[in-house]
């Protein structure tokens, strides 16, 4: 899965974050972890870009039931996190979008 994304500015020298995939309960992420994505590492010099989020084992998805992207720093303790965008020139604060409902963070799924 990529995210269009550029590392947060902090102490460290590099940026981290994972992504899981999870089951949609009554409009809110639930509990159920669909997959976890390996750790993503980014310069802390490196641009705004998308980047790519890859999964150990094989997610399937059923096509009648919604999910949610949930992002997180880390899991390293000794990085900065990651700032995620709606659209190349569209930030969310801190990268978290639910304070703006109405907009979508930029995903699309690779192979």
């Amino acid at each position: 899965m990529a995210l269009w994304g550029e590392p947060e500015g902090g102490s460290y020298n590099n940026s981290q974050s994972y992504i899981q995939i999870r089951r949609d309960n009554n409009d809110l992420p639930s509990g159920e972890v669909i997959g976890t994505s390996t750790p993503k590492t980014i310069s802390q010099n490196a641009a705004a870009g998308e980047f790519v989020y890859t999964f150990d084992t094989s997610v399937q998805l059923e096509a009648s039931s919604s999910y949610w992207i949930v992002t997180f720093d880390g899991p390293s303790a000794t990085t900065n996190g990651t700032r995620y965008y709606g659209n190349i020139s569209d930030p969310y604060a801190d990268g978290y979008w639910s304070i703006r409902p109405a907009y979508d963070i930029y995903f699309r799924f690779v192979q």
